[in-house]
């Protein structure tokens, strides 16, 4: 069981100490909860590491947020010099970006898309 516990002093107008709260949590449904996201979040980061597929990730305005190990050997960038680059510049026709963001938009029902 995970608790956690906090305290205040009450005083008076002098500043007189008159009394104190202490209110204790439960928070052992907390604990479990972080205790699962680290767990996938360390399953998605080996998985992400050990593919031979490169793979690349980047927010909506193509800022590039990280690359995986094939990816750099692919690419013969470092992660530092993948993040400079736009996501945009990768496109043959930067068309192809404008398509993909259209259609997640359209078929991705849980997140919003610009």
């Amino acid at each position: 069981m995970y608790i956690e516990l906090t305290g205040s002093l009450l005083r008076d107008s002098t500043g007189k100490i008159i009394g104190g709260v202490k209110v204790v949590r439960d928070i052992t449904g907390l604990k479990r909860v972080e205790e699962t996201l680290r767990e996938a979040e360390e399953k998605y980061r080996a998985l992400f590491e050990a593919t031979p597929v490169g793979i690349g990730i980047a927010d909506l305005d193509g800022k590039i947020i990280d690359g995986n190990q094939s990816m750099l050997e692919m690419s013969g960038f470092t992660l530092e010099e993948l993040k400079s680059i736009k996501v945009s510049a990768t496109y043959v026709d930067s068309d192809e970006r404008k398509f993909l963001l259209k259609t997640l938009q359209e078929t991705a029902d849980c997140v919003i898309w610009r």
